[in-house]
């Protein structure tokens, strides 16, 4: 995948997420999905850390942006472990 490519697909996983939950009981099951996303976007980027950084500091204009630079730099951190 390209940086752009991994840019788009976590902007996907950031919209079905939404934004995190202030209900206790929520915030456990979406952290969860969080963390199945950032997996997924480090298997995406077959964990290649260097690729996923890329991705997460590319520029963009969504609204997400932020969101979607933590998402990826968490896929960075999951490649590191």
């Amino acid at each position: 995948m390209t940086p752009t490519e991994l840019r788009t697909r976590a902007v996907r996983e950031i919209d079905n997420l939404g934004p995190e939950p202030v209900d206790p009981n929520n915030r456990a099951m979406w952290r969860a999905d969080w963390h199945g996303a950032v997996v997924l976007l480090a298997a995406l980027a077959g964990e290649d850390m260097a690729l996923l950084r890329r991705a997460a500091l590319e520029p963009a204009d969504e609204w997400s942006d932020r969101a979607v630079r933590s998402l990826l730099l968490a896929a960075t951190d999951e490649c590191a472990r």
